[in-house]
């Protein structure tokens, strides 16, 4: 399997990871069983509201849940190797290398004390074999890819030199610069105003084509999301509510939860009207609920909802739903 073109390059198989709770003795799961796949060269978008889990996902992937949360069940499979069974050191030679990480804030991410090209080149140095002028040309190099100007004086300026958006492009130089198999862009461009946002996400697209990458890009904003996934999870309070190709979500969704967070979307049609909310936020007893998540703000919601958790539904082709109550059938 590991062999063939088709075969995922990610596989993530009923993911769970629990925290201590003082209200239940099982502890509370902020990621419950949860399943999907990535292929090489395809762009897998995780949406959905804060508290849904999303980044817990990703740091999962990275074995980097922050106790004292532990993961409790589930696979995660990168070209059939199973990461959960590596050692942390076996580990350490993933990250950075064969998987890396964007995060949402780049000044959270570069260390104010050393300039830019210092701390791209030591993560190339991290993980290959190179003389530091080797790693410092590779890391030149890097940032004339990502669209940095004048490259070579760019490496030696500090963070705090440097904008917002040329800050998100030395953090991308810096994730790629060992051309992973995997790229996790957790909300890369919420920092940033909108016009450098669009050009971001036209790099990670870019660089995707160059470096033939998995990307598994995540955020709350569907906009974001519709601009550059393949196809789309809607996650809440720590489960899957719809999965689905981009065009069929955005055309045909079919969970209560998928049509609110949509319908909060503005249109040409509603320029002078007040913007649509979702009301409600994600609560501790959510997490909490056995059956579906979503039950105190959904409006189609009864107590027949309440009883377990509900599967994952096949709505037709690869479009998935959680909802019985919209779709029917069985995974």
């Amino acid at each position: 399997m590991t062999g063939s073109e088709n075969a995922p390059l990610l596989q993530v198989s009923n993911l769970s990871i629990t925290f201590p709770s003082r209200d239940r003795d099982a502890g509370v799961d902020v990621v419950d069983k949860i399943s999907f796949d990535l292929k090489k060269g395809q762009t897998l978008g995780l949406v959905g509201e804060s508290g849904c889990g999303k980044t817990m996902t990703a740091l999962a992937l990275l074995n980097l849940v922050p106790p004292p949360g532990q993961i409790t069940g589930g696979q995660i499979n990168l070209n059939g190797m199973n990461l959960l069974e590596l050692t942390s050191r076996e580990m350490r030679d993933i990250r950075g290398n064969r998987i890396s990480m964007i995060f949402q804030e780049p000044a959270s991410a570069l260390n104010p004390a050393f300039t830019v090209g210092d701390q791209i080149a030591e993560a190339y140095r991290l993980h290959n074999r190179v003389s530091k002028n080797d790693a410092r040309r590779k890391a030149v190099d890097m940032l004339a890819r990502v669209g940095i100007p004048d490259p070579t004086t760019r490496a030696k300026a500090y963070p705090h030199q440097l904008s917002g958006g040329m800050r998100q492009r030395c953090v991308i130089a810096m994730a790629l610069i060992c051309e992973p198999d995997l790229l996790i862009a957790d909300e890369p461009t919420t920092a940033l105003d909108t016009t450098i946002q669009g050009q971001i996400l036209q790099l990670i697209v870019d660089l995707q084509g160059q470096f033939g990458m998995g990307v598994l890009f995540i955020s709350h904003n569907l906009a974001v999301i519709s601009e550059i996934a393949d196809d789309i999870i809607v996650m809440y309070a720590g489960r899957i509510a719809e999965q689905a190709r981009r065009d069929v979500l955005f055309t045909s969704p079919v969970h209560p939860y998928t049509r609110g967070l949509i319908n909060t979307l503005p249109t040409s049609g509603s320029r002078g009207k007040p913007l649509q909310t979702l009301p409600g936020t994600i609560s501790d007893s959510d997490l909490q609920a056995q059956g579906c998540r979503f039950l105190g703000r959904c409006d189609l919601g009864d107590d027949s909802c309440a009883g377990s958790s509900p599967p994952l539904l096949n709505v037709g082709g690869q479009h998935y739903s959680s909802c019985p109550k919209t779709v029917g059938g069985s995974r």
